[in-house]
C-alpha cells in the first residue's frame, strides 16, 4: 500500500512526540520529586535514630545510677538491721554494761581510759598508761570478758616530755546469742 499524503506520517510522528514529552517531563519531574523526597525523610530517619541512641544511652546512665543507689540504699537497710538486731537484744546490753562496769573496778592501777567508743561491731578504748605492762595486763583482763573478742592493742605512743603511754585497743564486740 501506497501512502500517497505524506504529511499524515508526519503529523503522527509530531503527535507521538507530544505526547512522549507530556507523558516524559511530568514522570521526570515525579521520579525526581520521589527522589527528593526519599532522601530528605531519610535523613529525617537518621537524625531521629542517633537522638533516639542518644536517649537509649542516658536512659542507660540514668539506671545505673538507680542501680547504684538501690544497692546502697540496700546496704544501708541491712547496717540498720544488724544494728537493729544488734542493740535489740536486752540481754546483751546487760552483759556489756555489766563487764564495762567489771572493768572499771579489775582495771590496773596506773591507768586511765579518757575515752572508748562503739562503732561497727567494736568497741575502741583510749588511754593513759605508766608503761607497756600495764597495757598487756589491761587486755589480757579484756580477752577474759565474755562479750568481747579479738582485743588487739592498735597503737602505743610514748611521748617525750611524759613518763605516760598513750594507748588505743581495739575489740570486738561478739553477737547476742539467746532470747530477747
Amino acid at each position: 500500500m501506497f501512502n500517497l499524503l505524506p504529511w499524515r506520517v508526519w503529523r503522527r510522528r509530531q503527535v507521538y512526540r507530544e505526547i512522549a514529552v507530556i507523558i516524559l517531563v511530568p514522570l521526570t519531574v515525579s521520579i525526581a520529586g520521589i527522589a527528593y523526597c526519599y532522601h530528605s525523610i531519610s535523613l529525617e530517619l537518621n537524625d531521629s535514630l542517633t537522638r533516639q541512641q542518644q536517649l537509649l544511652s542516658r536512659i542507660a546512665a540514668i539506671s545505673l545510677n538507680d542501680h547504684k543507689l538501690a544497692k546502697q540504699e540496700q546496704a544501708l537497710q541491712i547496717t540498720k538491721e544488724h544494728e537493729a538486731r544488734f542493740y535489740a537484744n536486752r540481754q546483751h546490753q546487760q552483759a556489756l554494761f555489766s563487764s564495762l562496769i567489771y572493768l572499771g573496778s579489775v582495771m590496773p592501777s596506773g591507768m586511765n581510759i579518757s575515752r572508748w567508743q562503739f562503732s561497727d561491731g567494736k568497741i575502741h578504748f583510749s588511754g593513759q598508761a605508766l608503761g607497756p605492762e600495764k597495757i598487756t595486763l589491761f587486755t589480757e583482763i579484756l580477752k577474759a570478758i565474755p562479750v568481747l573478742s579479738a582485743v588487739q592493742i592498735q597503737n602505743i605512743q610514748s611521748p617525750t616530755d611524759s613518763t605516760l603511754q598513750n594507748f588505743t585497743i581495739e575489740a570486738r564486740l561478739n553477737e547476742a546469742t539467746g532470747a530477747n
